[in-house]
């Protein structure tokens, strides 16, 4: 039975990969039984679903002695259910604190915000609010709110916001939001698909203007960095950021790794209107994220394209040793391959032996090998010799394409303005029949997609490294 409260209640924060996803009664989401299923006496218990298959996480209030603590335990789900960036599936119950990082289901993790008080009744049956009272058993449970930044730019402008001083009420902090699972190996890029590290949407409500500063560093990975915006009166306005990493300290991670991002909003007197420290977990340096909450991230590959490696380097002056010269453009592309190929396979034993791929994890990552790596190891998956054999093209200065196609990846060359080589690098280092097309970029893909059954990407890396370029000075 859904009735409208007659005081104030608690509402703790949910989103569902940005989206609002609440309409109408709880039960629609959940289905009436389901929901019931997981209420007590003493703990008040939310469901947290995805719209299409099981439940992923529930979310917990228990209410004893005057003491009001929260939990959540993951369903087992194949995304798993982050805390502070650490998954906590087979961990039962785990309490969580204000200020904790949630990503129930592999969604974009949210800061855990249970305090925040609603006044105004008649707030709580407007549809679009999608906050949704229930009392069961004389019980007053707290209601599951599904949050995108829209919402809150609509509904959450008056948060008085803490701070480490006294409360700055000039401004409202609208949202926060920041990447709790970093990528080492491709943070410098992280522009490329359109992430930040942290995000902040503030709110100017003073009657003159101010110009704000977001500050924010990893400890032990990023210097600080920082960025300002200018807000006029009465002025929302957006702060991206991504600090400068540590030169040469992606390198140094192998293995996850458990860090803390500080990060503050100052106004241009330095008064600090907002500071937080959050947990967040580094990736290994060789790990490559595909896909992260349902965002296509496969730009990022282009953090493996290491033309100025001195493996590659190295197999780059073997070839043209044996030819003559490597003049790239300015020579015939073929033959300059066929050097590359025989220097890989015979007159330096370069012999690279194909690999199967390791599974992509639950977070949507797969560890993959630099090009220098697999031509030490003298052995490859598929995006690996695809990857050493870009970055080889690159090298010589001409336009090397990667190609990802179901369950598997290719190279490709542009020779001149419309026409493209394409070619399947594991057939090479297995001897056998070469899969190799050359045509203009249509019939190329028309190729991939009748040889290979479809086609997920194609990245130029001279596009992606100029996209990078523009991306970065914004």
């Amino acid at each position: 039975m859904v009735k409208e409260p007659k005081k104030d209640i608690s509402y703790a924060l949910y989103s569902s990969r940005g989206k609002i996803t609440v309409e109408g009664q709880i039960e629609r989401l959940f289905g009436r039984e389901d929901f019931i299923n997981f209420l007590g006496q003493e703990e008040s218990n939310y469901v947290s679903r995805k719209q299409k298959g099981g439940h992923f996480s529930i979310f917990l209030r228990r209410d004893q002695n005057n003491q009001t603590r929260y939990f959540i335990k993951d369903m087992e789900s194949a995304n798993g259910t982050l805390v502070n960036g650490r998954d906590i599936r087979g961990l039962g119950k785990v309490e969580i604190f204000p200020g904790d990082s949630i990503s129930p289901g592999g969604i974009i993790p949210f800061e855990f915000r249970p305090s925040q008080r609603i006044t105004e009744t008649k707030a709580l049956t407007n549809k679009n609010n999608a906050i949704i009272p229930i009392v069961i058993f004389g019980i007053l449970l707290v209601s599951i709110i599904f949050i995108s930044p829209q919402f809150l730019n609509t509904h959450n402008q008056n948060v008085e916001i803490s701070s480490t001083s006294t409360p700055y009420e000039k401004f409202s902090l609208v949202s926060s939001n920041y990447l709790g699972t970093v990528p080492s190996g491709p943070y410098e890029i992280l522009y490329i698909v359109d992430q930040s590290l942290i995000t902040v949407v503030i709110k100017n409500n003073d009657s003159v203007p101010h110009e704000l500063t977001l500050t924010a560093k990893i400890e032990g990975f990023t210097e600080e960095g920082n960025k300002n915006k200018f807000l006029n009166p009465y002025e929302s306005g957006t702060i991206s950021l991504n600090p400068p990493i540590i030169i040469g300290e992606p390198q140094k991670i192998t293995q996850d790794r458990m860090a803390y991002l500080s990060w503050k909003i100052t106004d241009e007197n330095g008064n600090i209107i907002k500071e937080m420290k959050e947990n967040i977990t580094i990736l290994p340096n060789d790990n490559m994220v595909w896909d992260w909450q349902g965002q296509d991230w496969s730009k990022l590959i282009y953090a493996w394209n290491t033309p100025n490696d001195p493996a590659i380097q190295r197999w780059k002056g073997d070839a043209a040793e044996y030819i003559g010269s490597m003049p790239g453009y300015q020579s015939d592309i073929i033959r300059q391959l066929n050097a590359l190929l025989h220097v890989l396979h015979y007159e330096y034993n370069y012999n690279i032996n194909y690999t199967l791929p390791g599974p992509t994890t639950y977070r949507g990552t797969q560890k993959i090998r630099y090009p220098s790596e697999v031509l030490l190891s003298k052995q490859g998956m598929c995006i690996e010799t695809t990857m050493m054999w870009a970055s080889v093209i690159d090298s010589l200065e001409m336009n090397s394409v990667v190609i990802g196609v179901p369950g598997h990846a290719i190279v490709g060359i542009q020779t001149n303005h419309d026409e493209y080589f394409v070619f399947d690098t594991v057939d090479i280092t297995a001897n056998t029949q070469i899969r190799q097309f050359e045509g203009t970029k249509d019939e190329c893909i028309k190729w991939c997609k009748n040889v290979y059954g479809g086609i997920d990407f194609w990245h130029e890396i001279k596009d992606l490294r100029n996209e990078v370029k523009q991306k970065k000075s914004w």
